[in-house]
C-alpha cells in the first residue's frame, strides 16, 4: 500500500513498483494528488485469487485506478491465498531484470 501511495505522488523517478497482494487508500484522491513523474514507470501488481487476508478485488481495484490516472501497470493474478508460488516469483524475477536492465 505504502508502495503504490508514494510511487503515485513523488517527484523523484524510479525504476519500477512491484505491488504484491495489495490495495491503496484513498484512490478517490490518487488523480488530484498523482504526479506524471512516474507515470511511464512500470508497475508490476500480483495478487493471489483465494487471498483471504487483502481480498482480489481490492488489488483489482487500485490497478483500474492507476490505469485509469495514466500509470503503466502490468497485472498478474495466481491460484492462491495470501502468500507466493513459484510461477509468481518467476515473473518477478524477469520484471525485475527487464527494469533494472533499462
Amino acid at each position: 500500500m505504502i508502495a503504490l501511495h508514494v510511487s503515485t505522488r513523488t517527484k523523484r523517478k524510479l525504476a519500477g513498483v512491484l505491488a504484491m497482494s495489495t490495495y491503496m487508500c484513498n484512490p478517490t484522491k490518487l488523480a488530484s494528488e498523482k504526479t506524471d513523474t512516474n507515470l511511464q514507470t512500470p508497475f508490476l501488481m500480483a495478487h493471489g485469487s483465494r487471498d483471504p487476508v487483502v481480498p482480489m478485488f481490492v488489488g483489482e481495484q487500485a490497478r483500474q485506478t492507476l490505469t485509469e490516472c495514466g500509470f503503466n501497470v502490468q497485472w498478474h493474478d495466481y491460484p492462491m491465498e495470501h502468500s507466493v508460488c513459484g510461477e509468481e516469483l518467476m515473473e518477478v524475477s524477469r520484471w525485475l531484470q527487464k527494469v533494472l536492465a533499462d
